[in-house]
């Protein structure tokens, strides 16, 4: 369940997966009620009083952390690689690091597979797939840096952002990009 106040300052993700419990909260650093240890529970609840029940499930011990980006010099060596936020984690903020995951787990194993060595395929694979993914990174983390700037300077950023075409086309390259191997799957529009 994701719940999200009218304010754009905090957001909350209360989740249940194989009896287990856990809550995600989001928040700018300069948000001191928010980030209280522990939990302040009331001022959580005041923004989402929908969500109380699961607020209230959340312990005493708390840690608040920035989101980091990850940036290697090289996603391999050798015979071995790394994918996902081991290689290039990014900042949430435009829900695009899980599918940039899938599709370099994809690339990866496709790339490979159809290579004369491992070391040829990883090759292949980082200098296909390396360009978007960085692209993608730093487009998460410049509007990620947003949630940081005044609301009276965010909101007609983001809402000029999110009116504009050649913005919006950045921000979501790397959804409407079409993984290596999953050329077969892709939906048949007049402009592919």
């Amino acid at each position: 369940m994701i719940g999200k106040t009218t304010q754009v300052t905090r957001k909350v993700l209360a989740r249940v997966a194989m009896g287990l419990f856990g809550t995600a909260f989001m928040l700018p650093v300069a948000d001191r009620e928010g980030s209280a240890v522990p939990v302040n529970k009331e001022a959580w609840i005041r923004s989402f009083p929908h969500l109380e029940d699961a607020i209230r499930r959340v312990g005493e011990e708390a840690r608040w952390d920035r989101f980091e980006r990850i940036d290697l010099h090289r996603w391999s060596k050798g015979r071995a690689a790394v994918v996902g936020d081991a290689a290039n984690a990014m900042s949430p903020n435009t829900g695009q690091g899980a599918g940039t995951a899938a599709m370099n787990a994809l690339s990866l194993a496709v790339l490979v597979s159809g290579a004369p060595s491992v070391e040829e395929g990883l090759r292949r694979w980082e200098a296909m797939e390396r360009p978007l993914t960085k692209h993608t990174q730093m487009v998460a983390g410049l509007w990620g840096s947003l949630t940081t700037w005044p609301a009276m300077i965010r909101t007609p950023i983001l809402k000029f952002g999110a009116r504009s075409k050649w913005l919006m086309s950045h921000r979501q390259r790397a959804a409407h990009h079409v993984p290596t191997g999953a050329e077969a799957f892709a939906p048949q529009t007049p402009d592919r």
